[in-house]
């Protein structure tokens, strides 16, 4: 199916010149027998219907046929209109959690993350050093994503996936020092 599609609007033609076929459309999450009910699955002989369909998770949908003479076409779409790309500020923390400086915010300017499966990026930006004023300052580093714009309206959710055994160590999420 397509990547970011929201719902698709699939035209079902019945061929047959005399006979009334049924034909449904559903996501693959949906759990209705559409099919026991004429009312909704009952396509009259050459004639057409459009249906608009959400897709499940996986961007895919079912249907379900009585007859050969029954086709679906697909006919529009919509996409999310949304660009999303990571980012990391890193600010030092007093012990009781009150921030004592922000040393570095919005500093990774990242590919915009695309598609649905996991994608491995490594980062590197220029640390600005830090004196250390009370030893029990701790330093919290914000991976976060963000919409760098929004044209649709939609909300999505991304996943990170930190220190991940299944990646080798040098991909896995760490500060080093790099030499200049």
């Amino acid at each position: 199916m397509l990547v970011g599609a929201t719902w698709v609007v699939v035209e079902m033609v019945n061929t047959a010149a005399a006979v009334a076929h049924n034909g449904v459309l559903r996501s693959k999450e949906d759990t209705i027998d559409y099919m026991s009910n004429p009312n909704f699955a009952e396509i009259y002989n050459a004639t057409h219907r459009w249906q608009v369909v959400k897709p499940n998770s996986s961007q895919e949908i079912q249907g379900r046929i009585s007859d050969t003479d029954v086709d679906f076409k697909l006919m529009g779409y919509n996409l999310i209109d949304i660009d999303v790309a990571a980012n990391i500020d890193v600010i030092v923390h007093k012990a009781d959690d009150t921030i004592r400086t922000t040393l570095l915010t919005n500093v990774v300017d990242t590919a915009q993350i695309t598609g649905s499966s996991w994608q491995t990026s490594t980062i590197t930006f220029a640390f600005p050093g830090y004196t250390v004023v009370d030893a029990t300052d701790y330093l919290e580093i914000d991976l976060y994503a963000e919409a760098t714009s929004n044209n649709s309206g939609e909300a999505v959710s991304v996943d990170f996936r930190i220190d991940d055994p299944a990646l080798p160590v040098a991909d896995q999420m760490r500060l080093a020092e790099v030499a200049s």
